[in-house]
């Protein structure tokens, strides 16, 4: 058993979904629609969680947070392609050959090579 609402505004959360059960607590926080919460863990009952906001309770995430959920898709030219490619190499000093003997060894010489790698690669 993970979670059960209790009642409209009332949440319990069981200790095995918690990150340190046993330290007992006090916080505010926010659900997935932005309704502000507050928590209190009780070891070693879990949480019990209130949704405190006077009147309704939001059934769709605010228009900030709706907005961080949409994802732009930018198509490039096959030129435009080789262009970026060729700036993220020229960004870490390496030429392609390089930085895929480094994949190859899979010893990056930097977490921004392994990035970049990612990238580059061809499938």
């Amino acid at each position: 058993m993970k979670q059960i609402i209790l009642f409209k505004r009332l949440m319990w959360w069981s200790p095995t979904q918690l990150t340190r059960w046993w330290l007992p607590r006090v916080f505010r926080g926010t659900d997935e629609y932005c309704n502000p919460s507050i928590a209190a863990v009780i070891p070693p009952l879990g949480a019990f969680i209130v949704f405190w906001k006077p009147g309704p309770l939001r059934m769709e995430p605010c228009d900030e947070c709706a907005a961080m959920d949409e994802v732009e898709v930018i198509e490039l030219s096959a030129e435009e392609w080789e262009a970026a490619k060729n700036r993220a190499l020229a960004s870490i000093g390496l030429t392609y050959e390089e930085l895929e003997q480094q994949a190859r060894s899979g010893d990056f010489e930097s977490f921004k090579h392994r990035k970049v790698w990612h990238v580059v690669r061809e499938a």
